[in-house]
This record gives C-alpha cells, sequence and structure tokens, in this order.
C-alpha cells in the first residue's frame, strides 16, 4: 500500500525548499542595484539541485535493493513529475496565464 503524503508537512517542505532557493539566488549586496526588486532563480541549477536531493533520498530507501527498485521509483517519480507539470500547465491555461523562461519572484 502506498504511503500516504501528509499535505501540511508536504507543503511546509514546498515552502521551506523554495525559500532556500530564493534566498541562495538573492544577489550579493554589491550587486542588487543592478537587480531591483527582482529575484532571477537560476532554474538549472534549483532543478540539478533538488535532483541530487530527491536521488539521495529515494537511493537510500531499505526497500531498493535491487536495480529494478531503483528504475521503479525513478519510473514513479518520472510518472508524477510529468502529472504535475500538466496540471500546473493546465491551471496556467485556464487563468490565462503564460510560462515564463526563468522563475522571477518579485518582492511585495
Amino acid at each position: 500500500m502506498p504511503h500516504k503524503i501528509n499535505e501540511e508537512l508536504r507543503k511546509k517542505m514546498f515552502t521551506a525548499i523554495v525559500e532556500a532557493i530564493a534566498k541562495t539566488s538573492a544577489p550579493a549586496p554589491e550587486d542588487r542595484e543592478a537587480y531591483g526588486d527582482t529575484l532571477i532563480i537560476p532554474v538549472a541549477e534549483a532543478c540539478d539541485a533538488m535532483i541530487d536531493v530527491m536521488a539521495g533520498f529515494l537511493e537510500s530507501r531499505l526497500d531498493a535493493v535491487k536495480p529494478s527498485d531503483l528504475r521503479e521509483i525513478s519510473k514513479t517519480v518520472a510518472v508524477t513529475l510529468r502529472a504535475r507539470m500538466l496540471a500546473i500547465r493546465a491551471r496556467r491555461e485556464d487563468t490565462g496565464g503564460s510560462g515564463l523562461p526563468v522563475m522571477a519572484i518579485r518582492a511585495n
């Protein structure tokens, strides 16, 4: 039986991850004038770092002992990632939004 996800904990983790990426992406104080109130997230580096974290967590599962176990885990991750990306795209189409080549977060 699959593990039931604790949604409250998942949301807290999501927020913490996004905040950590934003914090580490912030320009040095001497460079802030050039960027104004826009924070540019280096998407390739952020995604690569998250993949490293996921790989470390998933590889260490005690029930993943054979190469076929790792293949099954990576297949599940790929299917889940694709489904969530499609859900984001559908939400964006419903709201008239558009995707960005880089994620930018503006200060309030």
